[in-house]
């Protein structure tokens, strides 16, 4: 995460893909705003921290202590946001407990829990993804490559959840129906089979 929020502050990457997540952003705090602001005072009220601060076994204790307690969130900040980052700033670092957006960052990337993954798990992803740029993805890929229940696939094309089919450039994306049909083929032990009357064997086909 901490690679990624980089990389969408560069010049392209943020005057296109992060505002405009950040306008998206916007809406969504619109519609969950009255939640933290006051009807009546139009201020931000203060709101419980997300409940599981308190969990034993926690992942990640930053902010346990405060288990119980509540936060403000940056309502100014949350209305004018044109970025992820000043979104998390407003609202999502506070609401869990951390005193930085970096630091929510840093403990909140995936990559560094692949090694407690017990069930068998395919992960896809582009190197040429704009969002989450190949380069990001090294301390994913030796984690996976530690763990034998994950399947890590980097294609050198894709774009952000794309893959699509140069016969069908704006349809589905096929090949990863294929892709990840054939991973649960490969895990649940399913022979495929071209005759099959139940929906099971033609979802996997």
């Amino acid at each position: 995460m901490p690679a990624n929020s980089a990389n969408l502050r560069r010049r392209f990457h943020s005057a296109v893909y992060d505002r405009n997540l950040g306008k998206s952003l916007q809406r969504l705090w619109a519609a969950a705003r009255p939640q933290f602001v006051d009807a009546v005072t139009d201020t931000p009220v203060p709101v419980p921290y997300w409940s599981g601060l308190g969990r034993p076994g926690l992942l990640d204790p930053t902010g346990a202590e405060k288990s119980g307690g509540s936060f403000v969130a940056d309502d100014q900040l949350a209305r004018t946001a044109l970025s992820i980052r000043e979104l998390d700033e407003a609202l999502t670092r506070r609401q869990y407990g951390y005193e930085s957006v970096d630091a929510y960052y840093a403990a909140a990337s995936s990559d560094q829990r692949l090694a407690l993954i017990e069930s068998p798990l395919l992960l896809l992803n582009a190197y040429d993804d704009p969002i989450v740029p190949g380069v990001s993805l090294r301390r994913a890929l030796d984690n996976a490559r530690a763990n034998p229940n994950l399947l890590m696939a980097i294609t050198a094309d894709g774009g952000h959840l794309g893959w699509c089919e140069p016969s069908d450039p704006t349809g589905g994306p096929a090949w990863v129906e294929r892709v990840s049909s054939g991973f649960l083929e490969a895990v649940l032990g399913i022979e495929p089979t071209d005759a099959c009357e139940n929906l099971g064997c033609e979802i996997f086909d």
